[in-house]
């Protein structure tokens, strides 16, 4: 079929899973893709690394979409995600006032001469 394609997806994850304490820290996937819309998003992406991260970050987003439609939603992945976009909000606007400082010092100075 000319719409396959074939990916290997190797995920290490670094948190055991807080419901199955006896699941693989590691799991390893050969998939074919058949689904014309995932192929044609798949092909997009350069073979290796970058399509391996790319099948990875879509393979957890649909895991998590199941699980929340099941009601199921880690309650520690919500807020360790909320935390993460707080931390990088936070960075983001340190970096602004930190602008911000400098230009109005800038402009003050200039209004003295």
């Amino acid at each position: 079929m000319a719409d396959q394609r074939e990916i290997r997806i190797i995920e290490i994850d670094e948190r055991p899973a807080a419901t199955a304490p006896e699941a693989p820290r590691t799991l390893s996937l050969q998939l074919t893709v058949t689904d014309a819309d995932s192929v044609r998003e798949l092909a997009l992406r350069s073979e290796g690394r970058e399509l391996d991260e790319y099948a990875i970050c879509a393979l957890r987003i649909g895991l998590l979409s199941l699980k929340h439609a099941r009601g199921q939603v880690d309650a520690d992945a919500v807020k360790r995600e909320g935390e993460s976009l707080l931390s990088q909000l936070d960075h983001a606007l340190d970096t602004y006032r930190a602008d911000l400082n400098q230009n109005m010092s800038l402009l003050s100075g200039m209004q003295t001469i």
